[in-house]
């Protein structure tokens, strides 16, 4: 699988860039699923849900997400991990919750057998600065993603 190499801001995903000068760039790749696992997590239209429970996956509010266009309900992003982290207040008790909603993020992964284990942790850096890692193992290899995000933007 090859994407476009996305890191994370503040202000969302960035393409990076490699090249020897301004004149000539190229747009970087990734080989493996980070990028996948970024807009899993960050990407795609953010779940909402008034009651806190888990959300309907058939049922997106808020604008449609460009990436989302066309494609069968089963196969859209929807982000839950950035709903949570941006609308509920940074504690140690709502981690539990920003994993869960990380795991449901990329259950298409083990649903789609890309990836057959699974393993999240979200765990706060700072005040209100967040780290969210996957170790994914694909073919007995194991692959960690690892971003780091502002809890409540």
């Amino acid at each position: 699988m090859t994407d476009v190499r996305l890191f994370h801001t503040a202000d969302g995903g960035e393409i990076e860039f490699a090249g020897p000068d301004l004149w000539k760039v190229d747009i970087k790749l990734d080989t493996g699923l980070e990028t996948a696992v970024y807009l899993s997590w960050f990407g795609g239209n953010e779940r909402s849900h008034d009651h806190g429970d888990p959300i309907d996956a058939h049922h997106s509010h808020g604008p449609e997400w460009w990436g989302n266009i066309g494609e069968p309900v089963e196969r859209q992003m929807l982000s839950e991990t950035a709903h949570v982290v941006r609308s509920l207040p940074a504690t140690s008790n709502n981690l539990l919750k920003v994993e869960d909603a990380m795991r449901r993020d990329l259950q298409w992964g083990i649903d789609d057998g890309t990836f057959p284990e699974l393993s999240v942790s979200a765990a706060l850096v700072d005040v209100d600065r967040l780290r969210l890692s996957a170790a994914i193992i694909v073919n007995k290899e194991e692959f960690v993603v690892a971003f780091e995000a502002p809890w409540g933007e």
